[in-house]
This record gives structure tokens, C-alpha cells and sequence, in this order.
């Protein structure tokens, strides 16, 4: 009988990885999430994880839904209904985008933003006159007048 050595057991080859792609991320300051799956045993599902893109434009559309009007309970609503978003995620996306209205405000200069106010009681104004709404035409050069400083307060 011939002794012949153990089988040495080859090793395992190394999976490839793609080159890591840069996300925009760093430039808004958010990291990009990570896939999170549950294994069967500890339920099944799969929680959804989104990039640092999605979460960006998920931020956008609340500053949209706050500017609209939408209080905190219809916009996490609305944040599980089109992302399925747990409640603890859509009120950080909620504080993100007050946060970020915030910075908004903060870089643009007082003449910027009186021109951008200006613009858009212009338009109030040619749409209360187009649907003969004297009321809010009356408003909409009420408030131009005060933005331009152009009546005297009185005391």
C-alpha cells in the first residue's frame, strides 16, 4: 500500500468587485445607505434602502409638500404611500427639508429674495385680475407696496 499525502483543498478564488461608482453624495452630505436583507428566520422581508440620490429627491418633494401646506401626519403618509417609508424615516426627511429650507433662505441676500417675492405677487396679481378677484389684486399690490417700501406706516 502506497502512503500518499492528504488532499490539500485549493483556495477559494476571490469574487471580483466593480470599481466602487462615486454618488453624489458627498456633495450633499449624506452617506449612501446600505442594502439591509433579513434573513427567513428573523421575518423575511426586505427593508427597502434607498441611495443618497432617492433620499435628495424624496427631501425635494417634502420641501414641495411643506410648501404646499401639508402638515407633518399627511406628509408621512404620503412619504409611506410613495416610498413605504416607516414613520421614524419620514420625520427625518421631514427635518432634512426644513433644514434645508432653512439654508436656502440663509444664502439668498435680502435684494434677491424681495425680487423673487415681487415676481410672484406679480402673478397673483394678473391672476386675481384675469378672474376679476379685486380683493386679492388689491392684496397682491398691498404687499408689493410694503416689499418696496412705498407707503408710510403709520404709528
Amino acid at each position: 500500500m502506497v502512503d500518499l499525502p492528504p488532499p490539500q483543498p485549493k483556495p477559494a478564488p476571490e469574487p471580483e468587485t466593480p470599481p466602487a461608482a462615486e454618488e453624489p453624495a458627498a456633495a450633499c452630505g449624506l452617506e449612501a445607505p446600505v442594502v439591509v436583507e433579513d434573513t427567513p428566520a428573523a421575518g423575511g422581508s426586505k427593508r427597502a434602502a434607498y441611495r443618497a440620490t432617492e433620499i435628495v429627491d424624496q427631501i425635494h418633494q417634502v420641501q414641495e409638500w411643506l410648501t404646499q401646506g401639508k402638515r407633518p401626519n399627511q406628509i408621512r403618509a404620503l412619504c409611506a404611500e410613495h416610498w413605504g417609508l416607516k414613520t421614524r424615516s419620514a420625520e427625518q426627511r421631514i427635518q432634512d427639508a426644513r433644514r434645508q429650507m432653512v439654508a436656502d433662505a440663509n444664502v439668498m441676500d435680502r435684494p434677491e429674495k424681495v425680487g423673487q417675492m415681487l415676481q410672484q405677487l406679480e402673478q397673483v396679481l394678473e391672476q386675481a385680475l384675469a378672474m376679476k378677484q379685486g380683493s386679492n389684486a388689491i392684496g397682491a399690490l398691498r404687499l408689493q407696496a410694503d416689499l418696496l417700501q412705498l407707503l408710510a406706516r403709520q404709528n
